[in-house]
């Protein structure tokens, strides 16, 4: 005999959400040469205040121009910067369109 589930008790598993929506991601994991905006920090307020001295502003286009496994190096607002990877994660940006 086989018991049957109701669903009410027993709904359907639904995908456990991501924490970064599709179009955006962090970034390292953004592709080099790529025109991106920074959306927002996943960091404490003492790193956020860094990386705003460093020109990463919400809304801010930047450039990623070199990642070879260290530091990645940033184009944003005329210059260039080099961010640790672990604080690269903590930075959410998204793609650009060039329409």
């Amino acid at each position: 005999m086989t018991l049957l589930r109701p669903t009410f008790l027993f709904p359907p598993k639904q995908p456990i959400a991501s924490p970064t929506p599709p179009h955006e991601m962090t970034l390292d994991r953004a592709p080099v040469g790529q025109t991106l905006q920074l959306k927002r920090f996943n960091t404490s307020e003492a790193v956020t205040r860094r990386l705003v001295e460093l020109g990463l502003t919400p809304h801010v286009s930047l450039r990623l121009v070199q990642d070879s496994g260290g530091p990645l190096i940033l184009a944003v607002r005329g210059s260039r910067i080099a961010l640790g990877r672990d604080m690269a994660r903590q930075v959410i940006v998204r793609t650009v369109s060039h329409e």
